[in-house]
């Protein structure tokens, strides 16, 4: 009975099965450990089920680096993806509320340069008069290290933005102000999309 009120439904608000959504745009990101910003372009692939609720596939690129001075440097780039649950709450004809729920996978790979800016190490020694003192070791204190760095992950995401669509529905574009990804960090999110409505 559910599944028969789905589907008039569907076909009520004019989606047939051949119905997609795609969505393209760029992001930039913010990480809460790593001490860096990023930026890149995402892809969502949506089949909506009516005007309230959709599912399908999100792929994320990116590159991300930190300059810090006193802690370690990462350069990486990012690419994570999986699935998605779409959901939009119209507020007008052609405004809606929109929040997406993905649940995927996300690899970094780069380098990661960190050094000895972080701790100086202590040393025990004597004085000329025969005295424990501590000192600090300052040979090699600015010396850096470079090395591979790579993770992958479960990843958690979440959004909230407005959508904005054409009469017809055809193209549209979403913003999300508001945006978090969870896996070994966190990352924060301000993205905006074009998307098109096929068939």
């Amino acid at each position: 009975m559910v599944l028969v009120l789905m589907v008039a439904s569907v076909f009520a608000e004019g989606i047939s099965w051949k119905t997609f959504d795609v969505k393209l745009g760029p992001y930039l990101a913010g990480y809460d450990d790593y001490n860096s910003t990023g930026a890149g372009f995402t892809l969502q692939v949506v089949k909506p089920f009516s005007q309230y609720i959709g599912a399908g596939i999100f792929l994320d690129a990116g590159l991300t680096t930190s300059a810090c001075e006193d802690c370690e440097n990462y350069d990486f780039k990012e690419l994570s993806g999986g699935l998605l649950l779409h959901f939009s709450i119209p507020v007008s004809k052609r405004f809606s509320i929109v929040s997406n729920y993905m649940f995927g996978v996300v690899f970094r790979d780069g380098t990661i340069e960190g050094g000895g800016l972080m701790y100086e190490p202590v040393v025990v020694v004597r004085d000329d008069d025969g005295n424990l003192v501590e000192g600090a070791l300052v040979s090699g204190l600015y010396d850096y290290e470079e090395s591979d760095y790579y993770t992958e992950s479960f990843q958690f995401r979440s959004n909230l933005g407005l959508s904005f669509r054409t009469a017809s529905k055809r193209f549209g574009v979403e913003f999300y102000p508001v945006d978090f990804a969870i896996d070994k960090d966190v990352r924060y999110t301000f993205s905006i999309n074009a998307a098109v409505r096929i068939f």
